[in-house]
C-alpha cells in the first residue's frame, strides 16, 4: 500500500531518541534507571559513537547535531541543488513529541510533520510492521499522527494491533486505505510474532532487548522468507548473517565481520566481497577515516576513502 515518505524517515532516529528520558509509567525499564535495556540508549550510542558527540559530518554530505545526552536534534543531507532537513522536538521530559522533515530546492520547499504520543501499555513496539529489527523498538508508543498518515497502537489481550490509516488524493479523488498488523508478545515485553495480511515475522532477543534473530516472509511471493542473525556479544546490535530462502531451500547467504570497536571490516555475499581497512580513530575511540574496496570477481577495486568529522561537547 502507499505510505507517506515521512513514515520511513523516522525509523531508528525516532526509536533511539524517545528512549533517552524518563517514561511517565515508572516501570523498571524506564531509561536511566540502570535496567541496561538496549532501547533506552541514545541515538548516538546506537551509532556506536563514544563520548559526548556534538556534531558529526559524514563525507561532507550529511551533518548530524546532538544534544549532550546523545539525542539527535537535526540531520541534514545535501544533494545536487538541494538538501533535506530533519528536526526533532522534545518535551520537558526529554521525549520526542514531533518530527519535522523538509526537502529544500532552489524553487520550492516541501515537507511534513509527525506528532508522537505515548500510552502506558508497557510494551516495546516497532514504528512499522516492515523490517522491525531495522526500525528498532519503542516503549509505550501509542500514536503517530502525520495528518494523512496515522498509526494507532491498540492492546488486545496479549497482542497489540498496529492500525495504519493512509489518506491520499490522486487525480482529484481522495482515497483512504487502512491495514492492521498484529504483534504477539507471549507474556513478555518484546514482540515475538507478527502477522498482517500476507506478512509474517518471528523474533528472538538478547537479555538487554537487542535482536538475536529476525525472520520475516511474504506469502504473496511464494514460500519465501529471510532470516537475519545478530551477534550476541558486545553492547551493539551487529548483523552477522542474512539468509534468503525460497520454497524451503537456502538460495543466498551474506556474512558480515567487525573489529574490536564494533566497526565493520567485511561482507561476503556470494561472489561479491567488500572490505573496510585503514581505520583511523580519534582520542574518543570514534573512527574518522577508513578505506572501502570490493570485488565481484578476481580483482579488488581501488580503495576509496570515507571520512567523518566529529566535534564534542566540552
Amino acid at each position: 500500500m502507499k505510505r507517506n515518505p515521512l513514515y520511513y524517515a523516522l525509523t531508528l532516529l525516532l526509536a533511539t531518541s524517545i528512549m533517552t528520558a524518563c517514561e511517565e509509567t515508572g516501570t523498571t525499564d524506564d531509561p536511566d534507571n540502570g535496567s541496561g535495556n538496549y532501547w533506552t540508549k541514545s541515538y548516538a550510542f546506537h551509532m556506536q559513537l563514544k563520548g559526548k558527540v556534538k556534531t558529526l559530518i559524514i563525507d561532507t554530505t550529511s551533518t548530524l547535531n546532538f544534544d549532550e545526552k546523545g539525542n539527535l536534534l537535526t540531520k541534514r543531507d545535501e544533494w545536487g541543488q538541494g538538501y533535506s532537513l530533519e528536526t526533532y522536538i522534545y518535551n520537558a521530559n526529554g521525549k520526542i513529541v514531533e518530527h519535522r522533515q523538509a526537502n529544500v530546492y532552489p524553487n520550492e520547499t516541501y515537507g511534513d510533520t509527525m506528532a508522537v504520543s505515548y500510552g502506558n501499555h508497557g510494551k516495546y513496539v516497532p514504528l512499522s510492521g516492515y523490517h522491525i529489527q531495522e526500525d528498532g523498538l519503542y516503549y509505550n508508543l501509542d500514536l503517530l499522527d502525520g495528518g494523512d498518515n496515522i498509526t494507532r497502537y491498540v492492546i488486545s489481550g496479549d497482542s497489540l494491533l498496529m492500525i495504519n490509516t493512509n489518506t491520499y488524493t490522486y487525480e482529484g479523488e481522495t482515497t483512504t486505505e487502512s491495514d492492521t498488523i498484529g504483534l504477539g508478545f507471549d507474556g513478555g515485553k518484546y514482540p515475538v510474532r507478527l502477522h498482517g495480511g500476507l506478512m509474517w515475522g518471528r523474533y528472538t532477543y538478547a537479555a538487554d532487548g537487542r535482536f538475536l534473530t529476525a525472520e520475516s516472509g511474504h506469502g504473496g511471493f511464494g514460500n519465501s522468507w529471510s532470516k537475519q542473525t545478530f551477534s550476541a556479544e558486545g553492547p551493539y546490535q551487529l548483523l552477522v548473517k542474512v539468509e534468503q530462502y525460497y520454497n524451503g531451500s537456502l538460495v543466498s547467504e551474506s556474512t558480515y565481520t567487525y573489529n574490536e570497536h564494533g566497526d565493520q571490516t567485511g561482507v561476503v555475499e556470494g561472489a561479491f566481497q567488500g572490505k573496510y581497512t585503514g581505520y583511523v580513530y580519534d582520542a574518543q575511540g570514534n573512527w574518522t577515516e577508513r578505506m572501502y574496496s570490493y570485488k565481484n570477481g578476481p580483482d579488488w577495486t581501488t580503495p576509496e576513502k570515507e571520512t567523518r568529522q566529529i566535534t564534542y561537547w566540552d
